[in-house]
């Protein structure tokens, strides 16, 4: 009685974190954490009852069949991890490319709530990968851009798992952060098409495939590719933030001996580590979102729709 009624019995299928809040705070959950509803109800039994097959690990997840359908998995207590830390996660969760392709498989079968007792009318689906999101607030490009890879992989995932003459596919973001790329940096140089003849030893290993260094250029005076420095001669990194975490307070000072303190109070030993939060130029505890428009990308039936400047709205019609 208390959801959406729009969606009729529910909704076939539903993938991520937020454990917390299906469990009540009198309960301990499935690995250990507690629950933070104030209302006593268990969302998890609730499910189960209404017929959902629940999961909350690895293992659950890879035992899903087409016959498991409507399925609730819910493999975090909080937010789901980073792509780059859920290695180590001791439950063990699915990707953002493992959940969309497990979701594609159990929706295209046929046996969902809508489909039941005639033809399958075909689903949609969301994917959202919301970290990446979240660690441009951290002020942490590290995790952003492998966050990003592992949405990528899931695009091209998608791609590759549905039929294309029938199943459209939207890319889109639903706002920017004030996040980006300084200076005139080089690529790494064995991407370059042309020789060099002239560069510091360290342009020639560049960390983090050049993005996650100091930004190199060309000097002018003496054709040698070097670190580009501000006005005081001092190298600055490739990324950087507007606002956020990464306000020095201090004198500026080369990034590749910075020790500032990074994610989790770590001194990285570089701006490739995993801990470096990238400088800002505003102090604030959580980096902000911004006003630049972001793009659209589309592909099968109904995808010459998306072109241009586009009202976000405009999505939903399409």
């Amino acid at each position: 009685a208390t959801y959406n009624r729009r969606l009729g019995d529910g909704i076939d299928l539903l993938f991520g974190g937020g454990r917390q809040f299906f469990v009540p705070t009198t309960t301990i959950d499935d690995e250990g954490g507690s629950g933070s509803r104030t209302d006593g109800r268990d969302l998890r039994t609730e499910f189960q009852t209404k017929g959902y097959s629940y999961v909350y690990n690895t293992a659950g997840f890879n035992s899903l069949t087409r016959k498991s359908l409507p399925v609730l998995g819910l493999f975090e207590r909080g937010h789901m991890e980073y792509e780059y830390d859920r290695p180590s996660d001791a439950g063990g969760e699915p990707s953002v490319t493992d959940m969309t392709l497990k979701a594609i498989d159990l929706l295209s079968a046929g046996h969902r709530k809508g489909s039941r007792g005639g033809p399958d009318r075909g689903y949609f689906l969301l994917v959202e990968s919301g970290r990446i999101d979240h660690a441009h607030h951290e002020g942490n490009a590290f995790r952003a851009l492998t966050d990003a890879q592992e949405l990528d992989r899931a695009i091209g995932a998608a791609t590759r798992a549905v039929d294309l003459r029938d199943t459209l596919i939207i890319v889109t973001a639903d706002h920017s952060h004030v996040f980006n790329i300084a200076g005139y940096p080089m690529r790494p140089l064995n991407e370059l098409p042309y020789p060099v003849p002239s560069y510091d030893p360290a342009f020639a290993t560049l960390a983090g495939n050049g993005i996650l260094d100091v930004a190199y250029d060309i000097n002018l005076a003496t054709g040698n590719v070097e670190p580009s420095t501000d006005a005081k001669g001092v190298p600055y990194t490739a990324l950087v933030y507007g606002n956020g975490p990464g306000y020095r307070g201090a004198a500026r000072v080369d990034p590749r001996i910075d020790s500032f303190p990074g994610r989790g109070g770590v001194i990285p030993t570089g701006p490739d580590h995993p801990a470096y939060f990238q400088e800002s130029a505003v102090p604030m505890g959580s980096e902000t979102h911004s006003a630049e428009e972001v793009a659209i990308y589309a592909i099968g039936p109904g995808s010459d729709l998306v072109r241009g400047t586009v009202k976000n709205t405009y999505i939903y019609r399409v």
